[in-house]
């Protein structure tokens, strides 16, 4: 059995067949992972647009 490496859930077969890096992480992880991911580059990118 593979787990979540974020919340320790057992990994469904969905989950592994949408799992795009190696590191192992369930659907509902990701989808927070890449909320965080997509706010840090929004500030990046009102950062560029400032300088």
């Amino acid at each position: 059995m593979i787990y979540c490496k974020d919340c320790g859930r057992k990994l469904t077969f969905a989950d592994l067949a949408l799992m795009d890096t190696l590191i192992p992480t369930c659907c509902y992880c990701k989808s927070t992972n890449l909320e965080d991911t997509k706010v840090e580059n929004d500030d990046e990118v009102e950062n560029d647009d400032e300088n």
